[in-house]
């Protein structure tokens, strides 16, 4: 968070998700062989107000 914050943009204009893949070889034991982790962040910076 501390990148976008130098970038300008304020913590109320920033939105991340976040997804969770997980790949078992038996459903009944839930014991994941791979897991697969997604993040997206997206900053919508404010307009610059002219003066």
């Amino acid at each position: 968070m501390n990148y976008m914050a130098e970038a300008g943009l304020e913590n109320d204009n920033i939105n991340i998700d976040m997804h969770r893949n997980d790949v078992t070889i038996d459903e009944g034991t839930n014991v994941p062989v791979k897991t697969t982790l997604t993040f997206i962040g997206i900053g919508n910076p404010e307009p610059e107000k002219e003066i």
